[in-house]
């Protein structure tokens, strides 16, 4: 609903009729962050990323020591061998994009990164970050949904590993904490959004279905 509604998106569409072109609206760049431990866990994480329908994305990976174990991937991705040098590529990025951490346990739904970036075009510009503050998660082998009045409202708390945060937020603390899946996010204004096309320790969950966590009416951006 919208993805087509808001009042950027009017002035895009008049825009268009007027000129005769087609326009597409702006949407800032999503710098997606992960750091592997495994062969397993740098698939796993690629293939989350891969299927991805916001296309104004990039994936950056940390590889630490498996820079020197395994022959370098074939993957559209930057790759880092530490922390500190993705740090410093994060900061000659654009000011206006966000970044996101994915988690190899985690499944992360086609239209994951779209409800995100969504969220920016219908809340006020002093969000600095968004997430699934209901999600779907793991729980004795089964798929529960967590949190479930918990969405389209300002939120006290996000994990980071199922947000994305404005990237200028992570040089006004500790870059360091935004590469760890277990940082809880708090004290910044954040907008939770709704539990679809996320899972939380997906790999834990018998016969994972991802038809189960997935929207049904995905649209591309």
């Amino acid at each position: 609903v919208m993805l087509s509604h808001t009042y950027e998106d009017r002035v895009v569409t008049l825009k268009s009729l007027i000129t005769n072109k087609a326009l597409a609206a702006y949407f800032p760049v999503i710098v997606v962050i992960a750091v592997v431990d495994s062969e397993a866990e740098l698939i796993a994480v690629s293939q989350n990323f891969q299927q991805q329908t916001f296309a104004r994305k990039q994936l950056v990976i940390i590889l630490g020591q498996l820079a020197q174990q395994l022959a370098l991937p074939d993957i559209a991705a930057v790759l880092f061998t530490t922390k500190d040098e993705c740090i410093e590529y994060l900061r000659s990025q654009s000011p206006d994009s966000f970044m996101a951490l994915f988690a190899a346990s985690d499944y992360y739904g086609k239209n994951y990164l779209q409800d995100l970036i969504l969220a920016t075009r219908y809340t006020d510009k002093n969000i600095i970050a968004y997430g699934k503050s209901s999600y779907f998660g793991h729980q004795q082998g089964k798929c529960k949904l967590f949190q479930n009045d918990n969405h389209y409202q300002l939120v006290g708390k996000l994990f980071l590993r199922s947000s994305i945060v404005r990237l200028t937020q992570i040089f006004k603390e500790n870059p360091l904490r935004y590469f760890t899946t277990t940082t809880i996010l708090k004290n910044l204004p954040m907008y939770g959004v709704d539990e679809f096309n996320y899972c939380r320790n997906s790999t834990q969950i018998k016969k994972f279905k991802p038809e189960f966590v997935d929207d049904i009416n995905p649209h591309v951006l």
